[in-house]
């Protein structure tokens, strides 16, 4: 399903008595709400680059060949590599001392830790020390649910796999009937609990595979720990 189409289907459920852009904007909430809500693997990405000599920062969006330009989160540390060859290890760093020390430092040699710059877009890496040459770095993020809106026709769903459209489908028929009947009508406590069917669906998608079982930590400060069977 494209954006286009999901936005068609939200005009034909409202009968064309919502706007355009609030239909973008709720499409944009909904997706954003949906594919944040738990580190599911395939928000999972490679994130590769090569550093640059005295260059302490680089940013992800940058250049018409951006990193990692749907960047929201990391998901392991940056490791060195030398071909094939892991060659070191980067640990994330993200105590206020810590990324104080790491603005502060003028120390020119191989890096040691990284994180996200202070007061950046969360989308700027910084590497402490500062690297002295060319170091390759690989690791993983998260990635994050971006809709261009500027040619949204041909544009599927972002980030969630296809055979899950439907629960982004079923979060904007329960915004739809939301905002034309009320919390309280029977059409909206319908789609609530269809969409709580949906969501419990994309939440059994642990894994990429079936051969495994996981441990699923929720980010609830009430953690607790599902394993897939």
């Amino acid at each position: 399903m494209t954006v286009q189409e999901l936005a068609e289907a939200c005009r034909n459920i409202s009968e064309d008595s919502i706007k355009k852009l609030k239909i973008e904007s709720w499409i944009s909430m909904e997706l954003g709400r949906i594919v944040n809500r738990k580190h599911y693997f395939w928000r999972r990405a490679a994130i590769e680059f090569d550093t640059v000599a005295q260059q302490p920062t680089y940013d992800l969006t940058a250049g018409p060949n951006a990193i990692a330009a749907d960047f929201m989160q990391m998901g392991s540390n940056l490791f060195q590599f030398d071909g094939t060859n892991k060659t070191g290890e980067l640990q994330f760093v993200d105590d206020n001392l810590g990324l104080l020390k790491m603005r502060k430092g003028t120390t020119v040699t191989t890096p040691s830790v990284f994180s996200i710059e202070l007061g950046s877009n969360t989308k700027t890496l910084r590497l402490s020390p500062i690297p002295d040459t060319v170091y390759s770095y690989a690791g993983v993020y998260y990635r994050g649910a971006v809709i261009n809106w500027n040619s949204p026709d041909d544009e599927e769903i972002p980030l969630v796999p296809p055979e899950m459209h439907y629960v982004v489908y079923q979060a904007m028929e329960r915004r739809v009937f939301f905002y034309l009947y009320g919390q309280k009508d029977p059409r909206a406590a319908i789609a609530v609990q269809a969409e709580q069917q949906c969501l419990g669906d994309l939440d059994a998608y642990k894994s990429g595979s079936t051969m495994q079982a996981l441990e699923w930590r929720s980010g609830d400060h009430n953690d607790f720990v599902q394993s897939t069977r």
